[in-house]
């Protein structure tokens, strides 16, 4: 019986681990991690630009799907902008937004995005225990008092992969200035165990994938 255990337990470890090989050879090859830490760091780049264009200015989360194609042997991207107005007002609308965004590219036909961008204002709190934070143990940034304000934009690629770059905005006391600060980035690596995640993210490849092989919403 203990024979049969380990050989089960080494079983199930071999699977999981071409699992993981296989999506990274495959993710390297549609999108690969420089580019994916290239284009965060881009895109964040871009927005930070037009926040300071006009820092006052009431800005609407948009969502930056990029679609690559293949002509004639060669690669090229296409960009699209989903500006998100009013539907961020609770968490709820914030899944039910990501998931529709995601159907509404599928049924449009396009293939196939190998990576999104959400840039939106939003309060940021900091995890001094990453432990804690695992086991759900943290305060949400709304009822953090030492929150910090921050321009933020998250990037998920087709198969998971997930960044942040976030700039901290600092208002004046009159509250009719705001700043920005350096940018805080941290290159994505393969291999680390520290990675973001993005459940909100990942209802757009949910919902992208859901409607196109037709199948019926799953629970996730």
């Amino acid at each position: 019986m203990k024979n049969n255990k380990r050989i089960t337990g080494e079983v199930i470890q071999d699977k999981q681990k071409r699992k993981k090989i296989i999506q990274d050879i495959l993710g390297e090859k549609i999108f690969t991690t420089q580019e994916f830490n290239d284009g965060l760091v881009t895109h964040h780049e871009i927005e930070r630009k037009q926040f300071l264009s006009n820092p006052m200015e009431e800005r609407m989360p948009k969502l930056i799907i990029v679609i690559r194609k293949k002509h004639e042997g060669k690669l090229s991207d296409e960009v699209i902008i989903f500006a998100i107005v009013d539907s961020f007002r609770d968490e709820k609308t914030k899944y039910e937004t990501m998931f529709k965004i995601g159907q509404e590219v599928a049924n449009k036909g396009y293939k196939f995005p190998v990576v999104v961008y959400l840039h939106s204002e939003a309060w940021m709190s900091f995890v001094t225990d990453r432990e804690k934070f695992k086991n759900g143990d943290f305060i949400m940034p709304r009822d953090d008092p030492n929150h910090a304000e921050v321009l933020i934009t998250t990037g998920m690629t087709i198969d998971g992969r997930t960044n942040v770059s976030s700039s901290e905005i600092i208002t004046s006391q009159n509250k009719k200035a705001r700043f920005l600060l350096e940018p805080s980035y941290t290159k994505y690596q393969t291999d680390s165990k520290n990675n973001n995640t993005s459940d909100l993210m990942k209802r757009f490849w949910v919902g992208y994938t859901t409607n196109f092989v037709g199948k019926g919403i799953p629970n996730v």
